[in-house]
Formats: structure tokens, sequence, C-alpha cells
């Protein structure tokens, strides 16, 4: 017995207009390996939309400049909050990586301070997220951690090539994002 598998890809072609791309196919079952066990899928239906975004910045360019360490720790704010919108509502990314995710700068306007610039981090590729219930904390970990790894390999791949001028990510960095993340998401498991 074999699945129908939809794909289906909006994308913008200007002036608020966008068109559809569908792709129909049929499969069999497919055994998917992640860091928590393998996944089987049955008639599953799966939708990849894609939307393009304003004032995002690809990971290549981003991390080719050099940072202060508080304007790192913004750029990791801005992911930990994103694995941390994922999780609670029980999404396994996966793949979670700087190429599978956009830093959209934006403005908040505060009142009676004025306008600043927020960055916000955007899942740009959900091609191997998987939806529980609710994620236990090795499925968790194990989306930082696959982040963490893939980190090593961009910043061995940008070194290589010569963009890189110093670590992308520190042991320091990774105390700081899995100590916020766990803040973070006990704050929102406290307000549910």
């Amino acid at each position: 017995m074999t699945d129908r598998i939809v794909h289906r890809t909006n994308f913008a072609v200007g002036n608020g207009e966008s068109k559809q791309q569908t792709v129909i196919r049929d499969e069999g079952l497919v055994a998917v390996p992640t860091g928590v066990g393998s996944q089987l899928e049955r008639h599953a239906t799966g939708y990849f939309i894609t939307e393009v975004l304003e004032y995002a910045i690809p990971d290549y360019f981003l991390f080719r400049r050099s940072f202060a360490k508080a304007n790192r720790q913004k750029i990791w704010e801005a992911i930990i909050r994103l694995f941390v919108r994922l999780h609670y509502k029980g999404v396994y990314w996966g793949d979670a990586s700087l190429s599978n995710m956009m830093i959209v700068f934006g403005k908040e306007d505060i009142p009676e301070i004025g306008v600043r610039t927020v960055l916000r981090a955007v899942l740009a590729d959900a091609e191997t997220v998987e939806f529980y219930p609710k994620l236990s904390a090795k499925m968790r970990m194990v989306d930082i951690e696959n982040f963490f790894e893939s980190m090593a390999w961009t910043e061995a791949d940008m070194r290589s090539s010569g963009m890189l001028r110093e670590p992308l990510m520190t042991p320091d960095d990774q105390m700081y994002i899995v100590r916020r993340y766990q803040d973070l998401l006990a704050i929102e498991e406290e307000e549910d």
C-alpha cells in the first residue's frame, strides 16, 4: 500500500500576489531516523509553504561580520526564542541549523521610549519537522544539540573558505543558549 504525499509551495511574485506549486506523489512507508528513534509515516499529507521575508539576513552573510558579545547574544536570543516557540507547541525540528532559519530585522515601537530594532529567528526549512502533543526533555535537547553540531560544521566550512574571522559559537555561547532556553521554556510552561 502506498501513501499519497502532497507538497504545496506558495511563493510571492510581487504586489502582494502569490503563486502556488503543488506536487503530489505516492510513496510507501518511510522510516526516518532521528536522534530520538525512527519515525514511520503512513497516509501523511505534507505541505511546504514558502514565504518571502523582508529584511531577512541569510546566515552566511550575518556571521561574516564581527560582533561584540552583546550583539551575538541578541542573535542567540532570537534563535532561543524560536526553539522555545517550536518546542512549546510540540514541534520537533530535527534539522536545526543556521541554514534552515532566517534572522529577520524588525522594528518595535516602545511607548515613551521610541523605536528599536529587534531580531527574530524564523524557521525556513520545515522538511524534517515532526509534530507531537508534547516533546520530551530528551527530544528538546537533541534538537538543540543538533543545532550546536550544525554550527561546528558551518564554522568549519566558513573557515576553510576564508569567510570567518572568529569562532561562530563558543562553549560560553552554548552554555548561555541552554540556560536561557531552559529559563524561557519554564516561563512558557508556568503560564500554561
